[in-house]
């Protein structure tokens, strides 16, 4: 059997830290941990496609890790799925009473935003309910975290990790953005490390992107899926040229704070179904699924461990999953740390999509070689700061700067109109301005410079030179373009917040 689910179905941040860390690992050959689960065999290929086996000889998690599955909920009396629910430490069972006043009575396993109770398991299925969104969330929890090595059914990637359930969606696989945004801080706000979502729509809400951002500054990881449009005819495949939400909340800001994840089958080949473009930081396997689904027979769900599913729902968690490993190694790394850890360590498969280079992200998930790097990184000194190096490359029509490091040359970044008179371009950390000076106005382009992305373009108008451009912190989190200018005859400082597409002058 072979199950699709469709309906709920970059940036630059590699870090000098992890990128030096890498050559730490030493190529001596890895062996392979292997559990004991009988259904083991059913999910092996996936699992031996992204390095898990050689993952679990460093570690099988932790259940200091908390790992947010905001979904349709999870059977959480499942037989492999029980001993890893998080249970809220604060609260006191069917007292009725908000011990922890947090805002949620008798909340001791999570929230159900749809029907406003604490039933996170979906104890009541009507016939008009989809199938595949009841076991949605069960799915993704197994592959997340159902218990590992304990001679039953299948395996999760982090053996003993603590899934908190928290229905957002409905069981016909509808939701409100308002009650994912909840579920959101919910999350933050008790302790989750990693939030895992997986689904997509056409449209967005400011409070959801509040959160998830509200999130990241936490330090919490939002893995999220891509999307199943590529063969369904509805022209959203492409998400650099159709943003698709939440995936794409991150694609016009500077910073990565949404991990979003791409499908691949077992040749690293983009699925068939999968979306695809800038907004995807990561692919993982996402056909011929196994995995843990809601037991209730009562109501005709009879197999506790089953599919073969498919759809980027399903590569998220694998993720989300690994990620959870890594924190169960590093619990100092914050969210960008792991992203950074994961983008790192993936596998390029770029020459084995023609056509589809750069768009799948930064290749095939490997949690073998990312656990490797964060074990080794644990007790290595601080690395060396990656040294960039730039110049000028001009013929007759065209000038650029080639960038480099190591002596390899990386990218190669126009100069659009470039003059030495009225030109200036500069770069620091993992940014690169450019500036020109044309017919009283001041032109500004940012990249990305590991990313080659462009970030964002400023137009200056009613000024008269441009003497000196700076990459400077001065305003905000993130690193500004900071403009020496005249205007008339007064000599200004313009300081550019280029994730917030923002600006202000000072004399």
């Amino acid at each position: 059997m072979s199950e699709f689910y469709p309906k709920l179905g970059k940036k630059s941040i590699v870090a000098g830290l992890l990128a030096s860390a890498a050559f730490l690992v030493h190529s001596d050959a890895v062996l392979a941990k292997i559990p004991n689960d009988p259904y083991y065999s059913l999910q092996e290929s996936f699992y031996n496609q992204i390095g898990a086996p050689q993952a679990w000889e460093y570690t099988t998690g932790g259940s200091d890790v908390v790992v947010a599955v905001i979904d349709t909920g999870v059977d959480i009396n499942h037989e492999d799925l029980k001993n890893n629910i998080w249970r809220n430490p604060k609260e006191i069972f069917g007292n009725a009473i908000d011990d922890d006043a947090n805002g949620f009575i008798d909340d001791i396993n999570g929230w159900n935003f749809v029907e406003h109770n604490n039933d996170v398991s979906i104890s009541a299925i009507l016939e008009s309910n989809d199938s595949g969104a009841v076991n949605h969330g069960t799915i993704l929890a197994g592959l997340i975290g159902a218990e590992g090595d304990n001679s039953a059914l299948g395996t999760g990637l982090n053996w003993s990790a603590k899934i908190m359930p928290l229905r957002a969606i409905g069981s016909n696989g509808d939701g409100v953005l308002a009650d994912v945004a909840r579920a959101v801080n919910y999350a933050v706000d008790n302790g989750a490390h990693i939030i895992s979502i997986s689904f997509v729509g056409a449209s967005t809400y400011p409070e959801l992107t509040d959160s998830l951002f509200r999130a990241y500054k936490k330090g919490v990881l939002v893995v999220v899926s891509a999307g199943n449009s590529r063969n369904d005819s509805s022209g959203n495949e492409n998400l650099t040229k159709v943003k698709q939400y939440p995936i794409c909340l991150d694609s016009d800001s500077s910073e990565n704070w949404i991990l979003g994840v791409g499908s691949v089958d077992h040749k690293d080949q983009l699925s068939i179904f999968g979306d695809y473009g800038s907004c995807i930081d990561i692919s993982a396997p996402g056909e011929r699924i196994f995995s843990t689904q809601k037991f209730a027979p009562q109501y005709g769900y009879t197999k506790n461990f089953d599919g073969a599913w498919s759809g980027t729902s399903f590569s998220a968690p694998l993720v989300a999953g690994s990620a959870a490993l890594i924190k169960s190694i590093r619990p100092d790394w914050s969210a960008k740390e792991i992203m950074a850890n994961l983008l790192h360590s993936a596998e390029d498969v770029d020459g084995l999509n023609p056509g589809f280079a750069g768009q799948m992200g930064y290749g095939r998930l490997n949690v073998g070689k990312a656990v490797a790097i964060a074990f080794t990184s644990k007790n290595a000194p601080p690395p060396p700061p990656v040294v960039w190096t730039s110049k000028l490359i001009s013929n007759k029509k065209t000038n650029m700067v080639q960038v480099a490091t190591d002596g390899k040359v990386l990218r190669e970044f126009p100069l659009t109109n470039y003059s030495p008179k009225f030109s200036r371009w500069v770069m620091k950390d993992d940014l690169f301005v450019y500036a020109r000076f044309e017919k009283n106005k001041i032109i500004v382009d940012a990249w990305d410079l590991v990313g080659n992305k462009k970030l964002s373009n400023f137009v200056l108008v009613g000024l008269s030179s441009l003497s000196d451009l700076k990459i400077e912190n001065l305003w905000g989190y993130d690193p500004n373009a900071v403009l020496f200018v005249k205007k008339g005859k007064v000599n200004q400082k313009i300081i550019i917040d280029i994730a917030s597409k923002s600006w202000k002058a000072e004399e």
